[in-house]
């Protein structure tokens, strides 16, 4: 059975290429995908404290973020700007980061509730890294972490969730 296309591949099939182009596609649009489905994850939380609110402009950051993952993922599925899609992703994650304590300001978030934001740091550590050379990468990789550390240390992060119950009985 030599003439079985299951026996006897033909010479291209033989020389399967696995390059770095082909790593660098797969990588661009697993990490399109996952920012994606960290962002719809993330989307309850986020609904949750701009509906709390009146105050609009708290949309901006979801909707950037989500437009620039979105942007990342058409870009890698063409495979067009594609690093420079990674770093509008990157410096929204990081922008909506700096952002919160402006956001966590507004009247009506509730105290201590997580950002929305906080689901979505990886994926800015990892855009960073696919879209800029090694050094400008590590320092997004410190610089997103960091700023997530400085933030969640605020009075306004930090607040408890809900109040203690007094373990006195009352009179």
């Amino acid at each position: 059975m030599s003439g079985s296309p299951f026996l006897d591949p033909s010479p291209a099939a033989r020389q399967a290429v696995i390059n770095r182009a082909l790593v660098d596609r797969v990588i661009a649009r697993s990490a399109a995908g996952v920012g994606l489905v960290s962002a719809v994850q993330a989307l309850p939380l986020a609904i949750e404290q701009i509906v709390s609110t009146d105050n609009l402009l708290l949309y901006v950051p979801y909707a950037a973020v989500m437009a620039s993952l979105l942007l990342a993922l058409v870009n890698s599925i063409f495979g067009r700007g594609v690093r420079l899609a990674y770093a509008v992703v990157a410096w929204a994650v990081l922008g909506a980061l700096i952002l919160w304590p402006i956001e966590a300001s507004a009247p009506g978030i509730p105290a201590g509730s997580d950002p929305w934001i906080y689901y979505l740091c990886t994926v800015g550590t990892g855009s960073a890294a696919i879209a800029f050379r090694p050094r400008l990468a590590f320092a997004l990789t410190l610089a997103v972490p960091i700023a997530y550390g400085v933030l969640r240390v605020t009075p306004r992060a930090r607040a408890p969730r809900s109040r203690p119950r007094s373990s006195r009985a009352p009179t």
